[in-house]
């Protein structure tokens, strides 16, 4: 008998304001930028950003972005600034 393995689908690996942080990151938006367009501190973004690279097991915050480009949670469109 084989073990129930479910596999994670990729948007289930990161919070919609993670994914948002990492969209606008993407974009060519600075820390700054994205705090006035989120109204959240810079702390707030920096901790969604470190949040997302634990889960997606990345160590930059580029390495993070192009890891949710591949998997699809990023479209490679939005990543174009």
């Amino acid at each position: 008998m084989q073990p129930d393995i479910k596999a994670e689908h990729p948007l289930e690996k990161i919070t919609t304001a993670q994914r948002m942080v990492l969209y606008l990151i993407a974009q060519g938006n600075s820390v700054k930028q994205i705090s006035g367009l989120l109204g959240i501190s810079r702390r707030t973004i920096a901790s969604h950003v470190s949040s997302a690279k634990t889960r997606m097991k990345a160590s930059t915050r580029d390495e993070v972005i192009a890891i949710a480009v591949k998997d699809g949670i990023l479209d490679e469109t939005e990543t174009l600034a």
